[in-house]
Formats: structure tokens, C-alpha cells, sequence
């Protein structure tokens, strides 16, 4: 066996590694150290068909769709991501993400990426990778058919209409990556293309039952807890982002003791339960002064 041999053995078997366990790769390449909750979404993510995440504002929900795009455009050549919302600032987001907080901290990404073929800007946004794998930004409206992708991220799909989720966003998804696989048999490659389905992530914070979402959250967790399909579905809401520390527990009550303060804004945009709910007693263990624990207990 040749140098050039063993080097791609060697590729092949790390590949096939991290593609199985996508958290210990963005461990180890993208020198990452990602919470419990984050790891299991970011392996749900590559397990799902349909993946949908309904999240309280602060849980860094753009942060982990960045670290799932560049992942699944390294271990997976030629992938194309198309990452949609109503407002085209808010895709933006992700691949913001990417360049100012992945990028510094991975030489491997830096590597991984085309600059000259990469643009930011008010007329174009997408990543380009050195192995032909595209992120790109779309607004979610009838200006943006024609556009084809393997992996489709509606982010805070709860501001885009239906009707554009189905007629124009959801026939994206006509392109599917295909390996050449120069050593298999046509029949052989079928076979393996079969294996890897295209997927849409739907991203949002919580919002009214009479929203679309609500009820397409219902359809995939009953298809969830079926175990016929490979779907999933789940809601976070403040309370973990405070027992992990990404929400500061001073800024929330300041919110709380705001003149302007609405039961139902905290619903929607903290809270991720889809009704207006009290601010727990719970809150009591991450404050740390006496007076603050007595302001709580009267909101209580």
C-alpha cells in the first residue's frame, strides 16, 4: 500500500468516526466545548429528517445552527445549505457566527473555507467550502425559487408564512448530494444515496396555538413517538438557559420588574411554553441576594 493509500485509509476511518459522533468533532476540530443539551441536538440534528427546535431567546440557537452547517459541509463534500427566514438579516445571523466566532478559534475551519469564492454582503451571503460544499442565505419569499439545497434551515419559522413553506422553500429540497463512488455498481450506489435524506430544521421561539407551527411541532412529535420516522421535535425554555449559565439571571428580572412588563411577550419570547405562564419559584436558586429572592417570591 502507497503513502497515498494509507493517507486515504486513514481519511476514510477519521471521517466515518466524527461523522457518527459530530460532538467529539466539534470537540476536536473546531476546538468547541459544548454543553449536554447542545451535543444532543447537534447528533439529532445529522440523525433527523425533520428536526424542529422551539427555543427561548439567549439559548443560542443561531450559534448551534452554525456549528451543524459547517460541520455537515466538512464531513459531507458538496453539500448545499440553504438557510431561509422572513427577514434576510436573520439568516445572516448564521453565517456570522461562523465568521467572527468558529473561525478565530479553528485554524481547521480557516482551512476548510474558499475566501475568495465567500461573500457577506446586502446582494450576496454565502460560505464557500474548498471541498464545494455552499452555505447560502435566502429570503423566504417567491423572489427566491429556484434555488436547490440537501439541507434547508427555516430560521424563526414562525415569522414565515405557511403558504411559502410549502410552495416555494420546500421544493429546495430536489437536490441530493451524490458521491461518486467509482467502485460501486449503479445499483450499489442507489443504495447508499438512499441512505442520506435531505433535511429540513425548523428554528423558533414559541408562539400562539394558532400559529402553523404549533400544529406541524404536533404532527412531528407524534411521528417522533412513533419511531416510523426520522423525526424530532423538542422545546427549551429559560429555566435552562439560566442553570447553564448563558442567561443572565439579573437581566431576567430586570425584565420582569419592567414597567412595560407583558405576560404574554415572556411566553413568546422566554418562556417557550405556548400560554402566559407566572415566573417560577425556581428562579429563587439562581439569584444570589436575599432582596432579589423577595422580589421574585411577590412576582411568585
Amino acid at each position: 500500500m502507497t503513502r497515498y493509500q494509507k493517507m486515504l485509509n486513514g481519511a476514510a476511518r477519521w471521517i466515518g468516526y466524527y461523522r457518527y459522533n459530530v460532538d467529539k468533532f466539534a470537540k476536536d476540530y473546531l476546538h468547541l466545548q459544548l454543553r449536554p443539551f447542545q451535543k444532543i441536538l447537534l447528533v439529532m440534528m445529522f440523525w433527523s429528517s425533520k428536526f424542529a427546535f422551539v427555543s427561548s431567546r439567549g439559548l443560542g440557537k443561531s450559534f448551534l445552527s452554525a456549528i451543524y452547517c459547517v460541520t455537515r459541509c466538512i464531513l459531507y463534500p458538496h453539500t448545499r445549505i440553504c438557510i431561509a427566514s422572513s427577514v434576510r438579516g436573520q439568516s445572516i445571523l448564521v453565517l456570522e457566527k461562523i465568521i467572527q466566532e468558529l473561525k478565530p478559534i479553528s485554524p481547521e475551519l480557516c482551512a476548510e473555507i474558499d475566501e475568495k469564492e465567500t461573500r457577506i454582503n446586502g446582494t450576496e451571503a454565502q460560505i464557500v467550502f474548498k471541498n464545494h460544499s455552499v452555505i447560502k442565505v435566502v429570503t423566504a419569499s417567491d423572489s427566491s425559487r429556484g434555488n436547490r439545497c440537501c439541507v434547508l434551515l427555516v430560521d424563526e419559522c414562525r415569522l414565515v408564512p405557511k403558504d411559502t413553506v410549502d410552495t416555494v422553500l420546500g421544493n429546495f429540497l430536489t437536490y441530493r448530494r451524490m458521491p461518486r463512488y467509482e467502485k460501486l455498481t449503479p445499483a450499489q450506489r442507489k443504495v447508499e444515496y438512499d441512505k442520506e435524506k435531505n433535511l429540513t430544521l425548523f428554528l423558533t421561539s414559541a408562539h400562539f396555538q394558532d400559529s402553523w407551527v404549533y400544529q406541524m411541532c404536533q404532527d412531528i412529535y407524534k411521528a417522533m413517538i412513533s419511531g416510523k420516522r426520522k423525526q424530532f421535535v423538542c422545546g427549551f425554555p429559560y429555566q435552562l438557559g439560566l442553570s447553564e449559565g448563558i442567561i443572565n439571571p439579573d437581566k431576567v428580572i430586570d425584565d420582569m420588574l419592567d414597567s412595560n412588563y407583558s405576560e404574554i411577550k415572556w411566553s413568546i419570547n422566554i418562556s417557550v411554553l405556548l400560554k402566559p405562564i407566572e415566573p417560577s419559584l425556581t428562579y429563587w436558586g439562581y439569584c444570589n441576594s436575599s432582596a432579589n429572592r423577595e422580589t421574585l417570591s411577590a412576582l411568585a
